[in-house]
């Protein structure tokens, strides 16, 4: 399963929502197709719920999302990912239920909680970023370009660095996520239509990132080296 703090819904391919006993969600027997944004691969999809789902010991209970009807795959919904095989997307609409998601990618650990709040370390703390509403496109912050306030989304699924659909130029030369700079950023054209900027896996991974949606911040955190 793949975490996507960019998507704003969560999705299963057809025999993995088979497996899980995932039942439609619609009105006298019509099922409610997905009508967003999000590329399909030309493959209609449904919305459906699945009753459970374990992480480890955490049980995730009537999950929403959105079954993709294909099967073996998730198409474009994949990023580009075909090892593993990707048959599940969790994503901000699930997320964002939690009281707490760290990632240590230099570690390759995500921890979850559901009920017990984020502490940082204030010795390794970098900034705390303001998540801001953007229901449409996932997990947003507060953030700037060129000194410039704008809501950057991040994307801890997408591999590259920078995305914004007003790039002029192979890098930007300044991005803030809270109180973090960065400089000389590597920087694409959004893959599909005209999105937010995106702060992509390559621009976060060094930092260990902590997003609290009850507290409304996400902090960053230096690893223990």
């Amino acid at each position: 399963t793949l975490l996507d703090t960019s998507s704003p819904s969560s999705w299963m391919e057809f025999d993995t929502a088979v497996e899980f006993d995932a039942f439609p969600l619609g009105v006298d027997g019509q099922v409610f197709p997905y009508q967003g944004g999000y590329d399909t691969g030309a493959v209609n999809a449904f919305a459906a719920v699945v009753t459970q789902l374990r992480i480890k010991q955490l049980c995730i209970e009537d999950i929403p999302l959105y079954v993709r009807m294909a099967a073996y795959t998730l198409g474009p919904l994949n990023r580009g990912i075909f090892s593993p095989v990707i048959d599940g997307v969790l994503g901000y609409d699930v997320l964002g239920t939690f009281e707490y998601i760290r990632l240590d990618f230099m570690a390759g650990k995500v921890d979850f909680s559901a009920t017990s709040p984020y502490s940082p370390n204030e010795n390794l703390l970098m900034t705390t970023a303001k998540i801001v509403s953007a229901s449409s496109y996932g997990l947003a912050v507060e953030g700037a370009i060129f000194g410039e306030p704008t809501p950057i989304i991040l994307d801890i699924a997408g591999s590259y660095h920078f995305e914004s659909s007003k790039a002029g130029a192979a890098v930007t030369e300044q991005v803030s996520l809270g109180d973090v700079v960065y400089v000389n950023v590597p920087t694409r054209l959004p893959v599909r239509g005209n999105l937010p900027p995106r702060a992509g896996r390559l621009m976060l991974e060094k930092y260990i990132i902590t997003i609290c949606p009850n507290k409304g911040v996400v902090y960053f955190e230096r690893p223990l080296l």
